[in-house]
């Protein structure tokens, strides 16, 4: 009984964890490369292309304001989603 606990225990942990590093950040877009499959915000902060199949790089262009939610950190973050922002 008691190693099911822990197990639970540590389970939600690392779901916590996983749910914790997504961030949100609002910017316009300064360039899409569709070669690297990059975006690079006004800020100068670069997102990979989100990998699901319904992302559409062709309904964004250059001054497009949107919401990209990202995970990861420096050289090394990936888009789950981008959208228009208002």
């Amino acid at each position: 009984m008691r190693k099911s606990a822990i197990a639970i225990a540590a389970a939600a942990i690392f779901g916590a964890v996983s749910v914790a590093s997504a961030a949100d950040v609002t910017g316009m877009i300064k360039s899409i490369d569709t070669t690297t499959k990059t975006v690079t915000l006004d800020d100068g902060s670069v997102y990979k292309f989100p990998t699901t199949s319904t992302f559409d790089a062709a309904k964004f262009k250059v001054g497009d304001k949107v919401k990209v939610t990202y995970s990861g950190t420096g050289s090394d973050m990936t888009a789950s989603d981008i959208q228009p922002a208002t």
